[in-house]
């Protein structure tokens, strides 16, 4: 079996250093897994523990997504479930996202006919920045959340999807590209 998920990589350099700024700022308030900079991604779908012999048909599935390059406006900062009981610490992608919210869709269509189970959470398209291990100076934390809610962040081209492997280790998941959709 393999672990794979469906992801946008995050490449832009004034998109990841901004990135990197925010999460200096968070160890300031806590103990946090930072996710490396080259790790940032925006997960389209994970799909966990995959058969190999299903790699081919989800990236058929990819190779047939039509669309064309577009942007991500990366905007605020916030956490899930809440700035009261953090455990996840992301950076938000702006509402004018048709294309990504198209591209999403279509993954869960398809692999939906292929026994994929659907989301039922729905899309709440992110980015994830860092993982809550224990806050220390909890309204210094808030503050810094709310602080940078309406922050823009930066805009990065996206032109592929990408089929990932992911290889959990002691110092953090390593990940690998299995399949590329460029367009």
């Amino acid at each position: 079996m393999v672990r794979t998920f469906i992801a946008i990589d995050i490449e832009d350099e004034n998109v990841v250093q901004g990135i990197v700024s925010f999460q200096r700022e968070l160890v300031k308030y806590g103990k946090f897994k930072i996710v490396k900079p080259e790790n940032l991604h925006i997960t389209l779908k994970f799909l966990g523990e995959v058969d190999p012999s299903k790699i081919d048909i989800i990236a058929k599935v990819l190779d047939d997504i039509e669309t064309n390059t577009f942007e991500i406006r990366f905007r605020g900062l916030g956490c899930f479930p809440s700035p009261a009981r953090p455990n996840v610490v992301w950076v938000g992608v702006s509402e004018d996202n048709s294309s990504l919210l198209h591209i999403w869709s279509y993954i869960e269509d398809q692999l939906q006919k292929y026994g994929f189970q659907r989301e039922r959470r729905g899309f709440k398209p992110h980015l994830t920045i860092a993982r809550v291990k224990f806050i220390s100076n909890r309204q210094g934390f808030r503050n810094l959340i709310y602080r940078y809610q309406g922050f823009e962040l930066g805009v990065q081209k996206v032109s592929s999807i990408k089929l990932k492997k992911s290889v959990l280790t002691p110092t953090g998941p390593v990940y690998s590209d299995l399949h590329v959709k460029a367009f």
